[in-house]
């Protein structure tokens, strides 16, 4: 991958990672801070259909939650709550929690539909088995890793996984040469995924 192109693709992580708008909180929502909204699987409803026990992380979709879905039609599950979270640069974003079995997912709305999908459990996973909790030794072994940050956090991205941003549990200066996988190999020992980003598919920035 391009120096180029890397800078193109950290320009459009940063602004997937920074809060896109924000909706006005509708009836029956509130509005918290992000560390709070979060819902633990272990106290998630479960799924309201087969449909709904899927929790694969594909290309623009985590299970049958799709990005674009209109919001009204994430009631095809079980909706676990739907509020207004503050996000770490003091934005406020509408956040809808959707469960999937027994674990949850957080899709965040803009303009009425889902804009991105946000996995904090372990459970949900690619196909090859990528997800929360993922070495990042393991994420090395994808094609052209590279890695971003903004916003106070570091991710991994593959064009194996298009538009899929793998969060990691480390965060410091880009070294000159940029987040090459020999500089992510560097990386210390322990390193591991905390959050999967979902969004669009731009394979052209990769």
């Amino acid at each position: 991958m391009s120096s180029q192109h890397i800078r193109k693709l950290a320009v459009a992580l940063i602004a997937s990672v920074a809060c896109k708008g924000s909706e006005h909180p509708q009836q029956g929502t509130d509005s918290t801070s992000s560390s709070s909204a979060a819902v633990s699987p272990a106290t998630a409803a479960q799924s309201k259909s087969d449909d709904c026990l899927d929790r694969t992380i594909r290309i623009e979709r985590v299970g049958k939650i799709a990005i674009g879905d209109k919001v009204d039609s994430l009631t095809k599950c079980n909706v676990v709550r739907d509020t207004v979270v503050l996000e770490d640069e003091g934005g406020k974003a509408r956040k809808v929690f959707v469960a999937l079995a027994a674990d949850t997912i957080a899709a965040q709305i803009v303009d009425g539909q889902v804009w991105r999908i946000e996995v904090s459990s372990p459970g949900i996973r690619t196909a090859d088995s990528l997800g929360v909790g993922t070495p990042l030794r393991r994420l090395l072994e994808m094609s052209s890793p590279s890695g971003a940050s903004g916003e106070g956090r570091m991710f991994v991205l593959s064009p194996d996984h298009c538009g899929q941003s793998f969060e990691i549990s480390f965060f410091g200066p880009m070294p000159r040469s940029g987040w090459s996988p020999a500089a992510l190999a560097k990386l210390p020992d322990g390193t591991h995924v905390i959050r999967v980003l979902v969004v669009r598919c731009h394979p052209e920035l990769y």
